[in-house]
């Protein structure tokens, strides 16, 4: 959830509330005891598990602010709600004042479920604007992909390979998200034919995974290959079941679309059995 805010509904202009400061009213519930309600709208986030539309708002994290504020929702606002709308409405509400006012919290705020040590938390930190883009400074692709390369000794453990994909990045298409003015991950086109372009390289500052990112990042290379001809993306990869690391890396080429081509067992070497997948990418 993002672009958290204060929504005021028409509603609360009438009798049955009562304001008593910014964005939280008092009425009465069905037994006449009273209530504080609270109207906040937000933005989801499909890329983190969320729901695509307004008419499809998921569970979580929905669920797990309810739970940590000790409120319920008390208007679904369904005639908002629409499929051809981003902008999701929801009326919060509690019998403790308190409650409301430490929900409010969550304005202005990005929030999300994250898995951590086999649970999922949620997280709740301030609103930061992630974005995507193209760098043409050969210096600074060199900086942006030898510090994140390196932060990754999971899955670039060879300092010789490593310095290779830095030095030959520089000379591709490239493209990085930043958290503000922070480079958080990138990824690298590199032509393996008139038809083809090849994720080359790919990093994500671990502590940034599952945020999306990988899918901002992939959606700038394909637009990107789409409009300059390409019909196809490959990328090669360590052939599944050899590294848990690499197993959670193929899980994200297939989640997006990509399909086991053939392993060439030999191209690196018998402990990193390279794994080709592809996708055409005219369609999806």
């Amino acid at each position: 959830m993002k672009e958290i805010k204060n929504y005021d509904a028409g509603k609360y202009g009438t009798e049955v509330y009562k304001r008593l400061e910014e964005g939280i009213y008092e009425t009465m519930d069905e037994d006449d005891e009273a209530l504080y309600v609270t109207s906040l709208s937000f933005v989801q986030e499909p890329e983190l598990g969320e729901g695509e539309n307004a008419a499809d708002i998921s569970q979580y994290p929905l669920e797990d602010i309810l739970d940590k504020f000790y409120c319920h929702i008390s208007d679904f606002y369904e005639d908002l709600n629409g499929e051809d709308s981003r902008v999701c409405y929801q009326e919060f509400a509690s019998p403790d004042l308190q409650d409301v006012q430490n929900l409010r919290s969550i304005i202005g705020k990005h929030v999300y479920n994250k898995e951590e040590d086999e649970f999922v938390k949620l997280i709740i930190e301030e609103g930061k604007l992630m974005r995507v883009e193209f760098v043409e400074e050969q210096n600074e692709k060199e900086i942006i992909a030898s510090d994140i390369l390196n932060a990754l000794p999971d899955w670039f453990g060879l300092p010789e390979s490593t310095a290779n994909y830095v030095n030959c990045s520089k000379n591709m298409p490239f493209w990085a998200c930043f958290d503000e003015d922070k480079p958080v991950g990138f990824i690298v086109l590199k032509e393996t034919s008139t038809y083809t372009a090849e994720i080359y390289v790919m990093g994500i500052l671990k502590e940034y995974h599952r945020r999306g990112i990988g899918t901002m990042l992939w959606k700038a290379f394909v637009e990107y290959a789409r409009e300059n001809g390409y019909e196809y993306a490959q990328v090669k990869t360590v052939r599944k079941g050899h590294y848990k690391e690499y197993d959670i890396t193929n899980a994200f080429y297939e989640a997006i679309g990509f399909r086991e081509l053939e392993c060439l067992p030999e191209l690196w070497d018998e402990w990193n059995p390279c794994q080709i997948y592809v996708k055409y990418i005219l369609e999806g």
